[in-house]
């Protein structure tokens, strides 16, 4: 959106927002583009080894970054309810110089409002240690979650969320306490939580007084001006 649609696109919301009339209308529609989330909480994950590793549940500060493009239907004013995401989590326990680092790709499904639920195939790369000695390694598995979106401002929200993966490490690199070192596999599961600051990025819609919907962007920018300038009109008598 070039400077002098934005302009005017903010003129129009005041100016509907103090005096609303007839079939004319200024809206701005969230969840139609991106999303982009970042985020701190907390967990545990635990590492099981089929040989040696004890297996003990860790507890874990958690950093999150979300990625995703929302998916709504083409001239359609409601919110999008499928977004494609890229999710990273690092989840690090200080106390045993453990840390995790998980990487998924999937989508989200908001089943009401803003509530949402999210799944997808996910890549888990733990690093432990503990009494007998140190694991490393990565594996596929699945991540599941859910999130609640509560906006503030036009373009964010504080988003709440929950998250379980599981994967199966194949190929875990053990070096024990003496320096002898090995292979094994093992299974992994994590739990995270906490809260994002979430940018929700929309689209502004402007209604002509005859009634005709148009859509406010730089594609479609000589409709838009049309529209931006019939109100701009109307509000500068």
């Amino acid at each position: 959106m070039n400077k002098r649609l934005m302009i005017l696109v903010v003129a129009c919301a005041g100016a509907l927002a103090a005096a609303p009339l007839g079939a004319q209308e200024l809206a701005f529609v969230r969840r139609t583009v991106g999303y982009a989330a970042l985020g701190i909480g907390g967990g545990n994950f635990k590492l099981s080894c089929d040989s040696g590793c004890i297996g003990k549940q860790l507890s874990a500060n958690d950093l999150a970054l979300v990625l995703g493009h929302n998916f709504g239907r083409r001239g359609d004013r409601a919110p999008a309810r499928l977004r494609a995401e890229l999710i990273f989590h690092f989840q690090r326990n200080s106390e045993f110089s453990s840390d995790l680092f998980t990487a998924s790709a999937g989508a989200s499904f908001y089943l009401v409002n803003n509530l949402y639920i999210r799944g997808g195939a996910a890549y888990a790369r733990p690093s432990t240690e503990e009494v007998g000695g140190a694991y490393q390694g990565g594996g596929l598995g699945f991540q599941a979650g859910a999130g609640y979106d509560f906006h503030f401002a036009r373009t964010y929200a504080l988003s709440p969320y929950v998250t379980f993966t599981s994967a199966s490490i194949s190929h875990l690199e053990a070096t024990a306490v003496g320096g002898a070192s090995g292979t094994t596999s093992g299974k992994l599961r994590a739990l995270n939580f906490g809260v994002t600051l979430t940018r929700v990025i929309g689209t502004w819609w402007c209604t002509t007084q005859s009634g005709t919907q148009v859509k406010v962007t730089r594609r479609n920018r000589a409709a838009a001006m049309a529209c931006l300038a019939e109100v701009e009109r109307r509000y500068s008598r």
